[in-house]
């Protein structure tokens, strides 16, 4: 009893806090007040009509309408307040249609007050989520610094899978309003620091991921995403960050002092990719397919330039090792996820953050806490 009793008052109290925080609390009295008011007002046409009814004869006691007990009380107040009026039940005597006046007119502007209350504040609330200028307590939720012609792309590919579809995502970026209608997206308005990482809940972030400042030359967005970076880990030393650099000469200094968990040289990725489809096309093709999903259907099929592939959706993905392949050979392993699920084993990663092994041996034995880098259909 004693542990209901306290989780009881730990809600009052969070509701109280919460009351405090939206400066909500003037209000909450002014709407007690006058609940109070009708409800001693109903108290007292309660006990004036079952007065009057004692003294009546049973003939005239059989009308449905009369107000007999608590319960009826109780369900006229309701249907009168809110403006339902089924007229099952009401107050028969003069004394009692007295009070009742003010029931009604205490009553409704209780019920005005609080829709009027409730229509103003969501509409605050999503006009202020819009403008970036609220804080939100989520956990394990994904933070994306910059606003950039990439962010829009990283969000729509986390939507892409089913493990980040819902995940929230708090942008921090210095931009007037919410820039997409992402349900699942919640913006915060101003350069990254402090204030903006602790309206973030930074320190309750799964994910934090700095892109760079496209308004910025190549050196100084860099630097921008060092500093960012740095405010992070001074707030979180924990947080798993992945970073955008365009530098790739100066980006094992930045690893040096950033201690990042992965960096993602944006330019060489993009001109690795120029150089390959220079030299062979398919391979453009192939990449598009597995990252970014960017055909056009024709006859039921999906190309890129003149290269033809199947109109199968596959992408890259990371699952455990399944229980019953636990220290088989890599080789027998991999024959049988081809095999079984139409899944091909590109890499080994031991544990969930540890060493990547790419191509591996055919004599690889896998470990209960590998992961297999795959390539396998959408879902």
């Amino acid at each position: 009893m004693k542990k209901i009793f306290s989780e009881i008052k730990g809600w009052v109290q969070k509701f109280w806090e919460f009351l405090q925080r939206e400066n909500l609390t003037y209000l909450v009295r002014v709407l007690l007040y006058l609940g109070v008011f009708v409800l001693i007002l109903s108290i007292g046409v309660y006990f004036i009509e079952y007065s009057i009814l004692e003294t009546l004869s049973e003939t005239e006691q059989d009308s449905t309408t009369w107000i007999r007990n608590p319960f009826d009380v109780i369900w006229w107040i309701i249907v009168t307040v809110t403006t339902v009026g089924y007229g099952d039940k009401f107050p028969q005597t003069i004394p009692g249609r007295f009070l009742a006046v003010f029931v009604i007119v205490y009553g409704t502007t209780v019920i005005s007050v609080i829709n009027s209350f409730i229509v103003n504040y969501i509409s605050e609330k999503i006009s202020k989520q819009n403008q970036g200028l609220v804080s939100y307590n989520f956990e394990k939720h994904i933070i994306l610094c910059e606003w950039n012609s990439r962010s829009k792309m990283v969000i729509k590919r986390l939507r892409h899978y089913s493990k980040t579809k819902k995940v929230p995502i708090v942008l921090i970026a210095d931009i007037d309003k919410k820039p997409t209608k992402d349900n699942n997206l919640f913006f915060v308005k101003g350069q990254v620091n402090e204030e903006t990482l602790d309206k973030a809940n930074v320190e309750k972030a799964k994910i934090v991921i700095i892109l760079g400042d496209e308004n910025l030359d190549y050196e100084n967005r860099d630097v921008k995403v060092v500093s960012s970076h740095l405010t992070v880990r001074d707030i979180h030393p924990h947080a798993h960050t992945i970073v955008e650099l365009v530098d790739e000469e100066k980006a094992y200094s930045y690893q040096e002092l950033m201690k990042a968990n992965q960096i993602i040289i944006s330019n060489k990725f993009t001109s690795s990719v120029i150089a390959h489809s220079t030299i062979d096309h398919g391979i453009r093709a192939v990449i598009s397919n597995l990252f970014l999903n960017q055909f056009y259907p024709r006859n039921n099929q999906l190309y890129s330039s003149n290269n033809q592939l199947d109109a199968r959706n596959n992408q890259l993905d990371k699952i455990p090792v399944p229980r019953d392949q636990i220290d088989e050979l890599f080789m027998d392993v991999f024959y049988n996820m081809k095999l079984e699920k139409e899944i091909i084993i590109v890499a080994i990663q031991q544990g969930e953050e540890g060493k990547i092994i790419t191509n591996p041996s055919s004599d690889y034995k896998l470990n209960a806490d590998d992961y297999l880098i795959v390539i396998a259909e959408h879902n």
